[in-house]
């Protein structure tokens, strides 16, 4: 009688090609197990996705509370589960995300110490922003890690889910938190050393240590759509929804909404330092007196 590939089962005569068939299977399973237990887990490179695979894990002992994350659906239950760690090279903030499109509904928890005697320092089940992912990823935000410690990452399930996803820790020195209407929660991966910060109403700007601009959030009025060749900006500046950057020369630059004329920057001036309000501009001149443009209706 004749089976199936499907089922990696075949006539007799085709001995090989079964060989194949449970090579390729054991190989699937023994990647599962590397992932099983907090001993066996892999490591994972920032801002590089690590797949796992749940539905061949195996419930690990001790499944997370919810008593760090009651508010956001963690219930892992005697969820299967997998580990995988992360050690960072610098002091800094991390975000350990399941974001991944046609995953399924994840639940994490973040622990350190060592295998046996973990600490417990974080979960989630589900993030509130779920732009670009699966519905009901989970994610820990801004976590605040030490060089040259380890965290152990432990993935299961919402009531038991189980599925196939990837893991990506995302490495930054700026942490956001708040409204987040606009995507305002989503620092780019590829922002650098940042020196300085600005928000807006709904955006925000960095001015990184190369000089470079970087901006992220709303972008409706174009106050994210930074001016070609702002290369030397010193200083920068947001309002609702206008940006400002001052330039090594002293030349103030205002993008964004003008409706309030909040961008029409005074001729011949030069500065010192700026600021941007919700609808007006102010600078400080070379000299020391203090200008301001756009909306007045408070004086």
């Amino acid at each position: 009688m004749t089976r199936t590939k499907n089922d990696c089962m075949f006539t007799g005569e085709l001995t090989l090609a079964l060989a194949a068939c449970v090579a390729v299977l054991s190989l699937f399973t023994l990647n599962a197990r590397a992932q099983d237990e907090c001993s066996s887990a892999i490591d994972v490179l920032p801002n590089a996705p690590t797949a796992f695979n749940t539905i061949v894990a195996t419930p690990s002992a001790n499944p997370p509370s919810d008593s760090l994350c009651s508010d956001y659906f963690l219930q892992w239950g005697n969820s299967k589960d997998v580990w995988l760690r992360y050690t960072p090279s610098t002091d800094g903030l991390a975000t350990f995300t399941t974001c991944s499109v046609g995953s399924y509904d994840t639940s994490i928890a973040l622990y350190s110490g060592v295998c046996g005697s973990l600490a417990y320092l974080a979960c989630n089940g589900d993030t509130y922003d779920s732009a670009g992912c699966q519905p009901y990823h989970s994610e820990i935000r801004d976590y605040e890690v030490d060089a040259g410690t380890t965290y152990y990452i432990r993935i299961g399930g919402f009531e038991g889910a189980t599925g196939i996803g990837a893991l990506t820790v995302r490495e930054s020195t700026v942490a956001v938190w708040g409204e987040n209407t606009d995507g305002e929660w989503r620092v780019p991966a590829t922002l650098g050393v940042v020196k300085q910060l600005a928000a807006g109403g709904r955006h925000l700007v960095a001015l990184q240590a190369n000089d470079a601009l970087v901006c992220w959030g709303d972008n409706t009025s174009g106050q994210c759509n930074a001016p070609a060749g702002l290369t030397d900006s010193t200083a920068i500046a947001a309002g609702d929804a206008h940006s400002l950057a001052l330039r090594a020369n002293g030349e103030v630059v205002c993008w964004g909404r003008n409706t309030n004329g909040q961008c029409n920057v005074p001729g011949a001036l030069s500065a010192k330092a700026i600021a941007g309000g919700g609808y007006h501009s102010i600078a400080v001149r070379t000299t020391g007196a203090v200008v301001g443009w756009g909306s007045n209706t408070y004086g």
